[in-house]
């Protein structure tokens, strides 16, 4: 598979599971929701590993670190934040999917950049 064909792909998987989490949110699922997310990624690489040829140089990695880096400056006080006001707002929120799922995210986004930022601070 070429570089080309791999970006299609995965903007169509992008596609698919932002309808497949926003179905699964308006119909209640939302272990479907979480469950769909670490199935695209293990897509994603194994369609990396497909590719016959060079994803990306040096200058590229440079420029995906810092789009990360400003992404989790930006989202992650957000994400954060997104659980207390929600709890602010409604007073029911302990016992609604809807906060525990916002909670959960926000974890999950801690932990996944930790663990991520742990394993190329080993790997340098």
């Amino acid at each position: 598979m070429n570089i080309k064909i791999y970006r299609y792909i995965v903007i169509l998987l992008s596609v698919i599971l932002g309808i497949g989490i926003g179905w699964a949110a308006a119909n209640g699922l939302y272990l479907f929701g979480l469950l769909v997310v670490p199935i695209f990624i293990g897509m994603n690489i194994f369609l990396r590993n497909q590719v016959k040829g060079i994803l990306a140089d040096e200058r590229q990695y440079r420029i995906q670190e810092k789009a990360a880096s400003f992404t989790i400056r930006i989202f992650g006080p957000v994400i954060g934040l997104a659980p207390l006001v929600y709890m602010v707002i409604n007073e029911d929120a302990a016992s609604s999917p809807e906060y525990w799922l916002l909670v959960g995210m926000a974890l999950f986004f801690i932990l996944l950049y930790d663990l991520a930022n742990l394993y190329y601070r080993n790997k340098m």
